[in-house]
C-alpha cells in the first residue's frame, strides 16, 4: 500500500499487462471485449470508453479504506485463479506519469451530480479518476507487479466449496 498512496495508477493483471505492452496502449472496454466483472459491468467509466485510474494523492487513511470497500485494489477477487491446492493473482499496477495528471477526467462535486443522473452506473467516490479514450503506453512511469498466493481453505469446509465452485465456474479470461 506504501508504494500507490501518492500515485495514481491503473490496475489489470499481470497477464493483461504483457499484452498492453505488445499493443502499446490500454485500450478502453467500452464494448466489453475484455470481459467484464461484477463492477465494470456498469461502470460508468467503461460506459463513456474511459480508462480508470486509482488517485491516491493526498487522500484521508479514510478515504481509502472507503474506496477498498468498493473496490478492493490490492486484492479484487474478480482477478484471482483458483486451484484445487491454492489461488493466486497476479496484478500489475501501472503508475501514470505525473506530467499526464492534467489530461485525468477528475472526480469532483460538478461530476458527482452528472455521473449520479445516469441510471445504474457506478464510480467509486474521492478516488476514482479517468483518462479520455485508449492511454499511450508512455503515459506510464512504472509498473509494479504483485503475486498473491493463498491456499486453499480446506480446513473451512463451507469456504472450500466456494473454493472449488470457483474453479468449476471460471468464465474464459479475454485479456485487459
Amino acid at each position: 500500500m506504501n508504494r500507490l498512496r501518492g500515485k495514481v495508477f491503473h490496475l489489470t493483471t499481470k497477464k493483461a499487462f504483457e499484452k498492453i505492452k505488445t499493443d502499446g496502449f490500454i485500450f478502453n472496454n467500452k464494448n466489453g471485449r475484455f470481459g467484464l466483472n461484477t463492477s465494470s459491468e456498469n461502470s460508468f467509466c467503461r460506459e463513456q470508453g474511459w480508462i480508470c485510474f486509482f488517485d491516491l494523492r493526498n487522500k484521508s487513511d479514510q478515504d481509502i479504506e472507503e474506496t477498498l470497500i468498493r473496490y478492493n485494489f490490492l486484492g479484487p477477487s474478480w482477478f484471482c485463479e483458483y486451484e484445487v491446492e491454492f489461488s493466486e493473482m497476479n496484478l500489475a499496477y501501472l503508475i501514470l506519469n505525473s506530467s499526464s495528471y492534467d489530461k485525468l477526467i477528475r472526480n469532483e462535486s460538478p461530476k458527482r451530480s452528472w455521473i449520479e443522473n445516469k441510471k445504474g452506473m457506478m464510480y467509486i467516490p474521492e478516488t476514482e479518476c479517468w483518462y479520455p479514450g485508449d492511454l499511450p503506453l508512455s503515459f506510464i512511469k512504472e509498473t509494479i507487479v504483485v503475486r498473491i498466493f493463498q491456499d486453499a481453505p480446506k480446513h473451512n469446509r463451507f469456504l472450500y466449496a466456494h473454493h472449488l465452485m470457483a474453479i468449476k465456474n471460471k468464465p474464459k479470461s479475454k485479456g485487459q
